[in-house]
């Protein structure tokens, strides 16, 4: 198995972890940022919350479960990903992972690996001093379940539309690079050789970036996750609701205020970028960034 396809086989064996049952009490979520709005985001990949009960104090002696998803000793290795901000913190990565890696997993942090169609534990968590309240950590949750949800939404809405709309591929069973529609129906493939292209004019536009082998773009302490991204409409949504923070603060290198105008074709200043985080910056309205990518970046759609 390649690796990104390593790394989707364990997110869905860890969301199975979470939610066996697929139970709508089940309180999760994936991709949680923390400080967001600082030069200090950390992003975990996968949250559990377990309440004492459905009381108030129940509720403020709840657990926090973190998980974080290594598909390789590379990864591992790297610096982004070691996010253990709760009561019981586990890393989930393969058998031959843990073995290479072992020695260098922190004391208090479980390991979760593969066995079969679940996950096994092969090192138990112990209880973390969590340094952030309750309140924090829900929130951040509630507003990652609600990105998720939201995303989830738009994409079946695009499809219905889609349905009823044939494009070139389904006609000629063939893609013309003139033609700027894309038909986002599985059965016309559901990754395009383009969206290859578009990775690469990422790298070239933001000099010293990197891809990790969990598929997530970083460029200096930012970056995002490219797992979802089958189109290229999606790099673009990333870019603007990931990147659009520290490309408008003025204590941060303008390279990467320079990558976004290099890779996108436009000329933005750092007060248009602020308005822009401020209307589509961490994901908060995805349709609207989709209305501003389709406007061809008109700032007046930002004012509606």
């Amino acid at each position: 198995m390649s690796r990104p396809e390593i790394t989707k086989r364990l997110s869905e064996l860890t969301e199975k972890l979470i939610n066996p049952n697929n139970d709508s009490r089940a309180y999760w979520a994936r991709e949680v940022t923390f400080d967001y709005a600082t030069s200090n985001r950390v992003r975990v990949d996968y949250m559990k919350f377990e309440p004492l009960n459905t009381t108030i104090s129940g509720i403020e002696k709840g657990d926090f479960y973190c998980y974080e998803i290594k598909s390789s000793a590379e990864d591992f290795h790297s610096k982004n990903g070691h996010n253990f901000i709760g009561d019981y913190n586990y890393y989930v990565m393969p058998s031959e992972v843990y073995q290479r890696v072992s020695a260098e997993i922190p004391f208090g942090v479980g390991v979760y690996c593969p066995s079969g169609s679940n996950l096994e534990s092969v090192k138990q968590a112990r209880r973390m001093n969590r340094k952030r309240s309750v309140t924090e950590m829900l929130l951040m949750m509630f507003r990652s379940a609600n990105r998720d949800r939201l995303k989830s939404s738009d994409k079946i809405v695009k499809e219905e539309r889609m349905d009823r709309i044939d494009c070139e591929r389904c006609l000629n069973s063939e893609f013309y690079d003139g033609d700027k529609l894309r038909c986002k129906l599985i059965r016309c493939n559901p990754r395009y050789e383009d969206i290859e292209e578009i990775i690469k004019d990422l790298i070239s536009s933001f000099p010293g970036s990197y891809i990790t082998n969990g598929y997530d773009f970083i460029v200096g302490r930012h970056g995002f996750s490219l797992r979802d991204c089958r189109y290229p409409e999606e790099v673009d949504c990333n870019i603007l609701e990931w990147l659009s923070g520290p490309a408008s603060e003025k204590h941060e290198d303008f390279y990467i205020l320079q990558g976004i105008n290099k890779f996108c074709s436009t000329n933005f200043s750092r007060d248009e970028m602020r308005k822009i985080y401020f209307c589509l910056g961490d994901a908060r309205n995805h349709q609207k960034t989709l209305e501003f990518i389709k406007s061809n970046y008109d700032m007046d759609v930002l004012k509606r």
